[in-house]
């Protein structure tokens, strides 16, 4: 939340948004690929800003066992709203 506040407070100073905005590599608390809430206001963020967001946090996955597993990823989300997750 406290990424979020920080890029909505300085795109009041944009005179165009940047191409990327990039958070550091655990700004995100929650996978936005399971996190519906999450998932939602980071699109918001994209679509009302007009720019990509380049993001890192964990990404969930199971082992052989079906055991869950996190580890760190990068997640792009476009101004459309699209999710890309890069591991």
């Amino acid at each position: 939340e406290a990424y979020l506040a920080a890029t909505q407070q300085r795109a009041i100073a944009w005179e165009a948004p940047p191409a990327l905005v990039v958070w550091p590599e655990s700004a995100l608390e929650t996978s936005p690929e399971v996190a519906g809430a999450a998932r939602e206001r980071l699109r918001a963020l994209t679509r009302d800003l007009g720019t990509a967001l380049l993001a890192g946090g964990s990404r969930i996955g199971w082992d052989g066992v079906w055991r869950e597993r996190r580890f760190n990823a990068a997640f792009l989300i476009e101004p459309s709203g699209r999710l890309h997750a890069y591991d």
